[in-house]
């Protein structure tokens, strides 16, 4: 049995290390030997009985599981990376790993200096392109140091790696055309769900329906002003519409951001809830929205939440320039691109979602992709061809 070592600087304790990272070596290690070095965050750590549960899972099924505390500030960024570093080495050495698998691009960097002593072939499992997402935030944007520091160390991780793993076909051409990479290293794998856990039925036959939006709204990419004018046409189009907002953030902030009169304010819930609860919400939705900033930053974003919502039998509003979204929904029907913020666009994608929502077969379509494409047994499957390949 071939031994993959899986580097990872975020934790198998949080959502995203429960939801995006541990499936995936779990199916794998039917077939493969893993070790796992991630960074667990204070606050996880904590939670001494997830800990256990996570812990008994990878003993399980014979995984290997090391991890650092994770920090920000001072020197702790440099002590976690030379800390996986040497827990790299030791486990390379010990159980002669085969292939270095990482995710993102700090733990690339380190996989590639074990690369240099092991000659261990790498996977730089890239999540999107972090430089452009960086710039965002930045006051100088891609003018900054920071900026041109990242897309140097970008520059190295591709360039060295043995594969590279794409969350979308816009970023993996992206990639192509600015690094001239060849295709057969580069792959594209999005963002997966668990179908058995998010499963299926169809749209609710109700005389009112329920629209939805999930996650962090109040952020720096999410286009707030666009849900805004979603809701208000969904309003004025069926009076008796209700929403409700699935987020961490502030209610009272976020209703004041929305700005928004009395009355519909008055037929929104917002509320959070935990991985577990997500499924049967999804399912009492009639559909969901998500509207994100575009640009070079999101050519390599596969939003969690789209297979979640598809696997539950759901269509999706969103505006276009995300990821593979546009090409997605307009090749399966399975939702509605809004080109613009101005009422007269989103008044016809409203009617045309309702079509949607009239039309019996839409859910399965919905379902049909999400298996096809999302499921968490095509992504195994996916990663395994490439081990397979570079050995």
């Amino acid at each position: 049995m071939k031994t993959i070592l899986y580097l990872t600087r975020n934790g198998l304790m949080e959502p995203l290390g429960r939801s995006q990272i541990l499936p995936y070596l779990l199916e794998l290690s039917k077939n493969y030997k893993i070790i796992i070095i991630s960074s667990e965050k204070k606050e996880d750590l904590v939670d001494s009985l997830n800990k256990i549960r996570i812990r008994n899972l990878c003993n399980s099924n014979k995984i290997i599981w090391s991890y650092s505390k994770f920090s920000t500030g001072g020197f702790s960024i440099p002590y976690q990376l030379l800390d996986s570093l040497i827990k790299g080495f030791y486990f390379c050495f010990k159980f002669n790993v085969d292939i270095i698998h990482c995710r993102s691009y700090l733990s690339n960097f380190i996989g590639l200096l074990l690369k240099l002593a092991t000659l261990c072939p790498v996977v730089f499992d890239m999540r999107g392109l972090w430089p452009e997402e960086v710039a965002l935030k930045l006051t100088k944007g891609r003018k900054s140091i920071i900026y041109k520091a990242l897309k140097y160390l970008e520059r190295f991780n591709i360039e060295h790696s043995d594969a590279i793993v794409s969350l979308t076909e816009a970023a993996k051409l992206y990639l192509i055309n600015s690094y001239n990479l060849k295709k057969n290293i580069i792959y594209t794998m999005p963002t997966c769900v668990d179908t058995l856990k998010f499963e299926y039925s169809s749209i609710p036959n109700s005389k009112t329906k329920v629209f939805s939006c999930i996650g962090t709204i109040l952020s720096d990419w999410f286009l707030l002003d666009w849900l805004k004018t979603f809701f208000q046409c969904i309003d004025e189009f069926d009076e008796s519409a209700k929403f409700e907002i699935i987020t961490r953030d502030n209610k009272e902030l976020l209703l004041s951001r929305l700005n928004i009169k009395t009355s519909l304010v008055n037929k929104i819930l917002i509320s959070s809830a935990t991985s577990d609860e997500m499924p049967e919400l999804l399912r009492s939705h009639s559909a969901s929205s998500m509207f994100f900033k575009s640009g070079i930053s999101k050519l390599g974003s596969s939003p969690t939440r789209f297979g979640e919502i598809l696997s539950t039998g759901r269509p999706i509003i969103c505006n276009s320039g995300v990821g593979d979204l546009n090409q997605l929904i307009k090749a399966h029907n399975v939702g509605v691109i809004v080109e613009n913020n101005d009422h007269h666009s989103m008044n016809k994608a409203v009617r045309e979602l309702y079509m949607l929502l009239s039309d019996p077969l839409t859910s399965l379509r919905c379902r049909k992709l999400a298996t096809s494409y999302y499921s968490l047994g095509s992504g195994s499957e996916k990663y395994s061809n490439i081990y397979t390949k570079l050995l």
